[in-house]
């Protein structure tokens, strides 16, 4: 083996953060994600805040759905058909 060969492939660029244009309305339609129950209420909180926030202060889009994938985790997720 040659040494071209056996030299490990480039690490891929690191992936830049995708921030909302709107990060109200990101919130908005994440929040619709999240249950209202009271043991739910610090991941819309969360969202909340995050919505406030200026476009260019606001947490990625990512961080955003992170919230809703713990809120699921918790056991917070809105079933199907809940208002």
């Amino acid at each position: 083996m040659d040494e071209a060969s056996s030299a490990a492939p480039a690490p891929a660029p690191a992936r830049e953060a995708t921030k909302p244009e709107d990060p109200a309305k990101l919130a908005a339609s994440l929040l619709q994600l999240i249950d209202t129950a009271p043991q739910c209420e610090p991941f819309r909180a969360r969202l909340e805040d995050a919505g406030r926030a200026t476009p260019d202060a606001a947490p990625s889009m990512d961080a955003m759905n992170k919230i809703v994938s713990e809120a699921y985790d918790a056991g917070c997720g809105r079933k199907s058909g809940q208002q």
